[in-house]
C-alpha cells in the first residue's frame, strides 16, 4: 500500500488551519495560495526553477527566520509577499554565519506588501532569510505571507 503525498494546495490548507492561523481571517488562505501559485507560475514563464514556496504567519512584534543552504555559483531570487490590507511593507534580510556571527548579505527595504531581492551566495553555506513586516492592521495580532525561492540561472 502506498501514501499518496499532499499536493501543494492541500498541505498549504492544513497549515493555515491551525488555531493559530485562524486569528487572521481578514485575507481568505484560498487567496493568498492562489496568488503564491500565480508567483510559482511567473517564475517557471522566466525560466526560474523554484525550490522552496510556503505561506506562515508572523506576528506584530517578531521576525520570521528561514534557514536555507545556499550554494555559491548560483543565483537565487527570494521573494515574500503579504495580500490584501493585513500587512502594508515586507523587508528581507540575508545573513550569513561567519565566525559564528551572522553578517548582513544583502538587504530589500522597500515600502510595500512585497519584498524581494536577487542573491548570489559568496560562498556555499547555510543563510538565514530574515522577514519582517510593518504596518499590521491593529485589530490582528498575526498576518499571513508567502515566500518563494527561485533558482535564476
Amino acid at each position: 500500500m502506498s501514501i499518496k503525498p499532499f499536493g501543494l494546495i492541500t498541505a498549504l490548507l492544513f497549515l493555515l488551519s491551525s488555531p493559530v492561523q485562524s486569528q487572521t481571517n481578514s485575507i481568505s488562505a484560498k487567496a493568498l495560495i492562489g496568488d503564491l501559485q500565480q508567483a510559482i507560475d511567473d517564475a517557471a514563464d522566466k525560466g526560474e526553477r523554484v525550490i522552496q514556496a510556503s505561506i506562515g504567519n508572523i506576528h506584530q512584534d517578531s521576525v520570521r527566520n528561514i534557514f536555507r543552504f545556499l550554494t555559491l555559483g548560483k543565483r537565487y531570487r527570494i521573494l515574500a509577499f503579504a495580500e490584501g490590507n493585513e500587512i502594508e511593507d515586507i523587508d528581507l534580510r540575508v545573513y550569513r554565519s561567519i565566525d559564528d556571527k551572522w553578517m548582513m548579505e544583502i538587504q530589500d527595504r522597500g515600502d510595500s506588501s512585497k519584498g524581494q531581492v536577487y542573491f548570489e551566495p559568496p560562498a556555499t553555506a547555510m543563510y538565514r532569510i530574515v522577514i519582517d513586516a510593518y504596518g499590521y492592521q491593529e485589530s490582528i495580532e498575526y498576518g499571513k505571507f508567502a515566500m518563494l525561492i527561485s533558482l535564476t540561472d
